[in-house]
């Protein structure tokens, strides 16, 4: 029995998982979706800390309608078997898996999580999984990821990380590769009959430029536009599907590059409420 959703996932707000307050505050901004990232925002030195955090948050009260998901470190990474038992016990309601490259990969996660399930009580079904589509390979397969397995709710595109891995500058949302990307995942997605979430809009203090992005279903690097998209869309449930961003440091993509971060010796990961 999988619980795949009528859910309507107008905005999609990624939050560092290190940084407690930003969790919380994150829920007033009313997304449809709140990501807590353990991937991209988290340093290696932080990982520990930022699961203990984010366990903690999923296991508080949410508004009725939120869904709350955690990206989860890349199967191929160590962290991946300690993120992915603790925020399905915690409550996930769905998991970010990074940088999926097949079919093969999703359907290993499924059992997984499968598993995962029985062992910590949750109903069978009850986690979605949303891929993230970010390399060339993951491109190529998006309708045989959409189509992995039931519990694939939704595909993601990470154009960021995907221009990264095409080894080009990072590209334009409507220029060349990636704009042929994100149709491709949208072609994928609807043929599979799962929501399509669309690329990252860049430029948090750009409230124009997303404005016309949002018309043409992009996103943003922002909290604060997700009145922008609620005012956009309404309460509709029609197809077109949009991804908010909290960044970390003002002006940053809640996406980083994955070039190395500067040595961190410490863990500085936030606890204040």
């Amino acid at each position: 029995m999988f619980t795949s959703m009528a859910r309507v996932r107008r905005s999609v707000l990624f939050v560092p998982g290190r940084d407690r307050a930003a969790l919380r505050g994150a829920l007033k901004s009313g997304p449809d979706t709140l990501v807590v990232d353990l991937e991209d925002t988290v340093t290696p030195a932080c990982k520990h800390a930022a699961r203990a955090l984010a366990v903690a948050f999923l296991g508080e009260p949410a508004p009725a309608g939120t869904e709350r998901a955690a990206r989860v470190n890349s199967p191929a990474t160590p962290y991946f078997s300690d993120d992915l038992p603790a925020v399905i016990a915690a409550g996930a309601d769905a998991l970010v898996i990074p940088k999926v490259n097949s079919a093969g990969e999703i359907r290993a996660v499924d059992d997984q999580v499968a598993r995962t399930e029985v062992e910590r009580g949750r109903p069978p079904g009850s986690v979605r999984l949303l891929p993230l589509i970010e390399t060339a390979l993951g491109v190529l397969n998006a309708y045989a990821i959409a189509t992995a397995c039931p519990r694939v709710d939704a595909l993601v595109l990470g154009h960021v990380d995907l221009s990264l891995s095409l080894g080009i500058r990072e590209a334009g949302l409507r220029q060349g590769t990636i704009l042929h990307a994100r149709c491709q995942v949208v072609l994928a997605a609807r043929a599979a009959g799962r929501d399509a979430i669309d690329a990252l809009f860049m430029n948090p203090t750009d409230a124009d430029g997303f404005r016309e992005e949002a018309a043409r279903a992009s996103a943003s690097a922002s909290p604060a536009s997700s009145s922008c998209i609620r005012t956009r869309f309404g309460s509709s449930t029609r197809s077109t599907r949009l991804r908010t961003g909290r960044s970390p440091t003002p002006g940053a993509s809640c996406r980083p590059s994955t070039r190395p971060p500067p040595p961190a010796p410490a863990c500085s990961c936030s606890t204040g409420g």
